[in-house]
Protein backbone atom coordinates (compact mmCIF):
# COMPACT_ATOMS: atom_id res chain seq x y z
CA UNK A 1 0.00 0.00 0.00
CA UNK A 2 1.54 3.50 -0.85
CA UNK A 3 2.28 6.06 2.08
CA UNK A 4 -0.54 8.48 2.75
CA UNK A 5 1.48 11.96 1.60
CA UNK A 6 -0.54 15.37 2.28
CA UNK A 7 1.02 17.82 0.92
CA UNK A 8 -0.03 21.93 0.08
CA UNK A 9 0.49 20.73 -3.62
CA UNK A 10 0.14 17.00 -3.12
CA UNK A 11 -2.60 14.37 -1.71
CA UNK A 12 -1.55 10.66 -2.58
CA UNK A 13 -1.82 7.39 -1.05
CA UNK A 14 -5.57 7.20 -0.08
CA UNK A 15 -7.24 8.55 3.29
CA UNK A 16 -7.10 8.07 6.63
CA UNK A 17 -8.74 6.60 9.38
CA UNK A 18 -9.74 9.81 10.96
CA UNK A 19 -10.21 11.32 7.04
CA UNK A 20 -12.34 8.94 6.46
CA UNK A 21 -14.93 9.23 9.33
CA UNK A 22 -14.56 12.87 8.77
CA UNK A 23 -16.03 12.21 5.29
CA UNK A 24 -19.12 10.29 6.65
CA UNK A 25 -19.58 12.40 9.03
CA UNK A 26 -19.51 15.50 6.04
CA UNK A 27 -21.62 12.78 3.39
CA UNK A 28 -24.48 12.11 6.33
CA UNK A 29 -24.72 16.29 7.13
CA UNK A 30 -25.32 17.09 3.61
CA UNK A 31 -27.24 14.24 2.81
CA UNK A 32 -29.52 15.58 5.70
CA UNK A 33 -29.33 19.45 4.09
CA UNK A 34 -30.14 18.35 0.66
CA UNK A 35 -33.59 16.23 2.09
CA UNK A 36 -34.71 18.48 4.44
CA UNK A 37 -38.05 19.81 4.11
CA UNK A 38 -37.77 22.66 6.81
CA UNK A 39 -38.27 26.74 5.90
CA UNK A 40 -35.05 28.00 4.72
CA UNK A 41 -34.15 31.60 5.83
CA UNK A 42 -34.57 33.54 2.81
CA UNK A 43 -32.30 36.52 3.80
CA UNK A 44 -29.16 34.24 4.87
CA UNK A 45 -29.54 32.00 1.54
CA UNK A 46 -29.66 34.69 -0.76
CA UNK A 47 -26.99 36.26 1.05
CA UNK A 48 -24.95 33.27 0.76
CA UNK A 49 -26.50 32.69 -3.44
CA UNK A 50 -24.41 36.40 -3.81
CA UNK A 51 -21.13 35.86 -1.80
CA UNK A 52 -20.50 32.87 -3.87
CA UNK A 53 -20.84 34.85 -6.80
CA UNK A 54 -18.67 37.48 -5.79
CA UNK A 55 -16.09 35.10 -4.27
CA UNK A 56 -16.22 33.43 -7.91
CA UNK A 57 -16.31 36.93 -9.53
CA UNK A 58 -19.15 36.56 -11.57
CA UNK A 59 -21.60 39.38 -11.39
CA UNK A 60 -24.46 38.63 -8.45
CA UNK A 61 -27.79 37.34 -10.44
CA UNK A 62 -31.14 37.87 -9.45
CA UNK A 63 -32.04 35.94 -6.29
CA UNK A 64 -35.94 34.69 -6.39
CA UNK A 65 -36.83 32.25 -3.75
CA UNK A 66 -40.20 30.53 -4.00
CA UNK A 67 -42.21 28.03 -1.69
CA UNK A 68 -42.22 24.96 -4.10
CA UNK A 69 -40.73 23.48 -7.15
CA UNK A 70 -44.26 24.46 -9.13
CA UNK A 71 -44.24 28.39 -7.78
CA UNK A 72 -40.89 28.15 -9.28
CA UNK A 73 -42.16 26.78 -12.40
CA UNK A 74 -44.90 30.00 -13.01
CA UNK A 75 -42.70 32.21 -11.32
CA UNK A 76 -39.78 31.23 -13.48
CA UNK A 77 -41.73 31.58 -16.84
CA UNK A 78 -43.67 34.77 -15.93
CA UNK A 79 -40.18 36.42 -14.61
CA UNK A 80 -38.19 35.40 -17.97
CA UNK A 81 -40.92 36.90 -20.24
CA UNK A 82 -41.12 40.21 -18.06
CA UNK A 83 -37.00 40.41 -17.77
CA UNK A 84 -36.97 39.78 -21.78
CA UNK A 85 -39.70 42.56 -22.72
CA UNK A 86 -37.89 44.72 -20.46
CA UNK A 87 -34.62 43.89 -21.84
CA UNK A 88 -35.78 44.17 -25.11
CA UNK A 89 -38.44 46.74 -25.38
CA UNK A 90 -36.98 48.72 -28.27
CA UNK A 91 -36.74 45.70 -30.28
CA UNK A 92 -40.54 44.48 -29.35
CA UNK A 93 -42.07 48.07 -30.27
CA UNK A 94 -39.44 48.07 -33.57
CA UNK A 95 -41.31 44.65 -34.49
CA UNK A 96 -44.74 46.24 -33.19
CA UNK A 97 -44.99 43.31 -30.78
CA UNK A 98 -47.88 44.68 -28.35
CA UNK A 99 -48.81 44.31 -24.82
CA UNK A 100 -51.00 41.65 -25.76
CA UNK A 101 -48.56 39.46 -28.02
CA UNK A 102 -46.18 39.99 -24.68
CA UNK A 103 -48.92 38.74 -22.42
CA UNK A 104 -49.46 36.08 -24.51
CA UNK A 105 -45.88 35.15 -24.96
CA UNK A 106 -45.78 35.28 -21.28
CA UNK A 107 -48.20 32.98 -20.39
CA UNK A 108 -47.15 30.42 -22.90
CA UNK A 109 -44.25 30.52 -21.48
CA UNK A 110 -45.14 30.07 -17.79
CA UNK A 111 -47.82 27.54 -19.06
CA UNK A 112 -45.23 25.48 -20.68
CA UNK A 113 -43.22 25.42 -17.82
CA UNK A 114 -46.06 24.53 -15.48
CA UNK A 115 -47.42 22.18 -17.54
CA UNK A 116 -43.80 20.38 -17.89
CA UNK A 117 -43.61 20.40 -14.19
CA UNK A 118 -46.97 18.87 -13.31
CA UNK A 119 -46.81 16.09 -15.80
CA UNK A 120 -43.32 15.81 -14.14
CA UNK A 121 -44.50 15.36 -10.77
CA UNK A 122 -47.46 12.98 -11.84
CA UNK A 123 -45.21 11.10 -13.80
CA UNK A 124 -43.13 10.96 -10.92
CA UNK A 125 -45.67 9.73 -8.19
CA UNK A 126 -47.72 7.23 -11.47
CA UNK A 127 -44.28 5.56 -11.29
CA UNK A 128 -43.37 5.42 -7.86
CA UNK A 129 -46.56 4.09 -6.79
CA UNK A 130 -46.61 1.69 -9.80
CA UNK A 131 -43.12 0.61 -8.52
CA UNK A 132 -44.42 0.18 -4.81
CA UNK A 133 -47.50 -1.95 -5.90
CA UNK A 134 -45.38 -4.59 -8.26
CA UNK A 135 -42.43 -4.53 -6.05
CA UNK A 136 -44.79 -5.33 -3.19
CA UNK A 137 -46.93 -7.92 -4.90
CA UNK A 138 -43.41 -9.87 -6.34
CA UNK A 139 -41.97 -9.81 -2.44
CA UNK A 140 -44.97 -11.16 -1.65
CA UNK A 141 -45.47 -13.95 -3.77
CA UNK A 142 -42.10 -14.72 -3.46
CA UNK A 143 -41.88 -14.80 0.41
CA UNK A 144 -45.42 -17.22 0.21
CA UNK A 145 -43.22 -19.46 -1.93
CA UNK A 146 -40.33 -19.10 0.09
CA UNK A 147 -41.90 -19.70 2.93
CA UNK A 148 -44.73 -22.72 1.97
Amino acid sequence: MAAIVRTPTRVAGGITSGERTALAQHARTWIANAMSTEPVNRDRLADAIRSLYRASGLREPRVVIVDSPLVMAFAGGFAAAIWWVRKNRAQALKANLTTEAATRAATEAATRAATYMATRAATDAATEAATRAATEAATGAATRAATY
